[in-house]
């Protein structure tokens, strides 16, 4: 219960920058891998955190999945990054 949330936050950083990559370009095909890469990022960390088991240390295949999902947010700052300095920058009366 505690997970849909974060789930639902998750979801909506990720159509955000799903938004700014189909500013980019417009070939569908680019836009169908993009979300497939997503897709595969975002299942990849679900199973490792949910289903393989925990160990006192941290295992390379969870490091991997973390870098890959913290690659995703990474992105969307890329494409994003222009809009919200527009955003961000008050405009002296």
């Amino acid at each position: 219960m505690r997970w849909i949330f974060t789930i639902l936050l998750l979801l909506v950083f990720q159509w955000y920058g799903f938004q700014g990559f189909k500013t980019v370009t417009s070939n569908k095909w680019i836009w169908l891998a993009y979300f497939a890469v997503v897709v595969m990022v975002i299942g990849n960390l679900l199973v490792h955190t949910f289903y393989f088991e925990r160990s006192p240390t941290t295992e390379p295949r969870l490091m991997y999945a973390i870098g890959f999902f913290i690659s995703l947010f990474v992105v969307i700052i890329f494409f994003h990054a222009p809009r919200a300095s527009k955003v961000l920058i008050v405009n002296p009366l």
